[in-house]
């Protein structure tokens, strides 16, 4: 956003604004200068954001700092917006859209096409898929939405975290940009006075900030809460306030108004520090206030600088270190993030404050570099002119989407290494009555039986997989997953009722074998309303213990034998600090599955233990691969569907002893044994190639 404002023209009491909004004879475009502060705001803000990306003590709250971006942004383009009307008569749409696709489209149009080609060059296979729809939201100004649509939370920043996944605050700009300038010329055109304009500020920064409180109540969750244009709106609605009062009202022009100015910025500044301080991850409480009174703060700092401009926050804040990181910092916001997201601990052996100077210096050098050679000479008109900027930039924009979707399309190799050599034999009578298998977990699960379904008629099973997403066996209170503070799964119900859910699974699939694979969300950090527990923790252990015990007792009805399979390891990256984030260390997932063993034990030979984690985590690790198939997304977390088919055989053969009394009693076929199955992986070919679509 454009910070051209003189110190004459910033709040406009001189020139009347409020009392004569167009006079008659007066029809001439403003030209506005540049105030050093408001650089020095701009560049405060992006180092904070920097910092908390840094994952340095204290800094947890620092993503607050976003919200003086959108208060400033929402200050400066309704102070462009009330100097049109003064100076024309009406808005200049055309103008002020255009001077806003001069300043932001350039930059994110390159960033995209680089992160494109980054990923076609060293990104996994499933991520060509993925960035698509990324790069198409980011390049449409859609991302938040999108973002909200897809569960993917922002903070959250590792591994599965798209690189363009920042930009969904452009897209709350461009989105508001887009609608506020119709808001003014409506409102001014109803009523050529200021007053109806302040109301719509005051009256939508009021709403927005209890749509906000409401969508995290709810149940909607932190992502909605967060992205949403609807629930973040209120900042860009406090600058745009900010801008009418210092339009309409001679605010603080005596010399004592200015010293109570300056006391209550100073106490608004001890009141960012502090909340910034406090709101880590973020708390849940933020949700409730804590942006809004970011918003008000920044809009009083802001005051002070503009009202008076040789006092001391001008001043410090028009210092050369601040000011350049503010004339940059659009570029630096861009770039920042996908760097941290390329450049982590694994890559270059740094971690804490070594790898923060590293991706800081790379974050500076990409920031200079766009600001130089691309944000400068679009802005100046230099590299496009007049007309042809309405040519180049949708082409442009359209080039790079066409990438991002042709991306999308390359084919993935799945094929198994190795020859055919092995194909089961499975009698005509296991073939018309196969072994019914139910798979009940978390998407773990989920993602395992896609796999593991397909191949399921060559070994004499058929897969209900009725797993449930984004549910385990514990769903009560707050969960912290990969610093992202909300409810589990959205607030659905679905886990909440997951024994009934079981239990209607059992009665409609009437299973031989029912298979229990969770552990993924009983590794996070969680808050059941007297402090954060984690595994490990004996009043943790002891709720999981009864979990466990009632998914047995649900899963055994009518007598099934019950099968739970330990859980994998976990890589999700490393937190903006370069060390792994806490659910993702081994200690959490051995202890989950020495409780596994323990229920087992105890469990009077209801259920059975079958090592699953062990089998894809071989060597006590993550695996990424085994024998040169990506068995793992690149979530770290779920299996790929090659994966399933894979690791099907050895599956099979350990659940068949187990099924097969079960079976045997319902009528079915003696069980074929499944040969070379027990300790490794046998050489089958199944779906060779697979295109993703």
């Amino acid at each position: 956003m454009d910070n051209e404002i003189s110190e004459s023209d910033i709040g406009m009491q001189e020139a009347g604004v409020g009392s004569n909004l167009a006079s008659s004879g007066e029809k001439k475009k403003l030209k506005l200068g540049r105030m050093p502060a408001l650089d020095g705001v701009r560049g405060f803000m992006v180092i904070a954001v920097t910092f908390y990306h840094g994952g340095f003590p204290g800094t947890g709250g620092y993503y607050l700092s976003l919200d003086g971006f959108f208060v400033l942004s929402g200050y400066l383009i309704t102070t462009l917006l009330l100097m049109d009307v003064r100076s024309l008569g009406t808005v200049d749409f055309a103008r002020f859209w255009s001077r806003r696709a001069r300043r932001l489209l350039p930059a994110l149009i390159v960033l995209v096409a680089t992160i494109l080609v980054v990923n076609l060059i060293f990104g996994s296979p499933d991520s060509h898929v993925t960035i698509r729809g990324d790069a198409l939201a980011a390049l449409f100004y859609a991302s938040n939405w999108y973002y909200i649509v897809v569960h993917s939370g922002y903070f959250g920043a590792a591994a599965g975290v798209s690189p363009l996944q920042h930009t969904w605050s452009l897209a709350i700009e461009e989105q508001f940009y887009l609608v506020w300038p119709l808001v003014v010329f409506a409102v001014l055109w109803f009523r050529r006075s200021l007053w109806p304009l302040l109301c719509v500020c005051v009256g939508g920064y009021i709403a927005s900030a209890i749509t906000m409180s409401m969508v995290f109540n709810h149940g909607l969750g932190v992502n909605h809460a967060y992205f949403g244009t609807d629930s973040r709106a209120q900042a860009l609605l406090a600058g745009c306030g900010l801008a009418v009062i210092l339009a309409k009202w001679k605010v603080a022009s005596s010399k004592k108004g200015k010293v109570a100015l300056n006391v209550l910025a100073t106490f608004s500044t001890v009141t960012l520090i502090t909340l910034w301080s406090l709101a880590s991850g973020p708390a849940p409480w933020a949700f409730h206030g804590a942006f809004s009174a970011t918003d008000l703060c920044v809009a009083t700092v802001i005051a002070a600088t503009v009202i008076v401009p040789q006092g001391i926050f001008a001043r410090v804040l028009s210092i050369w270190p601040l000011r350049m990181a503010g004339e940059i910092s659009y570029g630096w916001y861009l770039w920042q993030f996908p760097i941290d997201q390329w450049l982590n601990a694994s890559n270059t052996g740094f971690s804490g404050i070594p790898l923060f100077l590293i991706r800081s210096a790379a974050g500076l050098l990409m920031a200079s570099l766009s600001y130089r050679f691309v944000e400068q000479p679009v802005r100046r008109g230099i590299v496009i002119r007049k007309w042809r900027a309405y040519v180049v930039t949708p082409v442009s924009i359209l080039a790079v989407a066409l990438v991002a979707v042709l991306v999308g399309d390359i084919p993935i190799n799945t094929a198994y290494a190795g020859p055919s050599t092995y194909t089961p034999v499975i009698s005509a009578a296991q073939k018309a009555n196969p072994i019914r298998m139910l798979l009940v977990g978390d998407s773990l699960a989920f993602s395992l039986g896609y796999g593991v379904g397909n191949v399921a008629p060559t070994y004499g099973y058929k897969v209900y997989d009725d797993a449930l997403i984004g549910c385990g066996v514990i769903y009560q209170g707050i969960i912290d997953d990969r610093g992202a503070i909300g409810p589990q799964a959205s607030g659905s119900s679905t886990c909440i009722d997951w024994q009934q859910e079981y239990k209607q699974d059992i009665y409609l699939d009437s299973p031989d074998v029912s298979v229990l694979l969770v552990g993924r969300w009983e590794c996070l950090d969680r808050n059941f309303g007297n402090g954060w527990e984690h595994i490990g923790q004996s009043d943790f252990d002891k709720r999981l213990v009864i979990a466990l015990n009632q998914a047995i007792a649900v899963l055994h009805t009518n007598n099934t034998p019950v099968i739970l399979l330990t859980a994998p390891y976990y890589d999700q990256g490393v937190q903006p600090n370069g060390l792994p984030w806490p659910e993702d260390t081994p200690s959490r997932v051995v202890a989950f599955n020495s409780i596994l063993r323990q229920v087992v034990q105890s469990s009077h030979g209801v259920a059975h233990l079958v090592d699953f984690g062990k089998y894809i985590s071989p060597n006590n690790q993550f695996a990424q691969e085994m024998n040169g198939i990506q068995i793992r997304t690149s979530d770290g977390v779920h299996m790929t569907i090659p994966g399933g088919e894979m690791v099907a055989p050895w599956l099979f053969s350990q659940i068949n002893p187990i099924a097969e009394p079960y079976y045997l009693k319902r009528g079915g076929a003696p069980l074929t044994t499944i040969p070379g199955s027990n300790s490794t992986v046998p050489t089958i070919a199944i779906n060779p190639t697979t295109t993703a679509k």
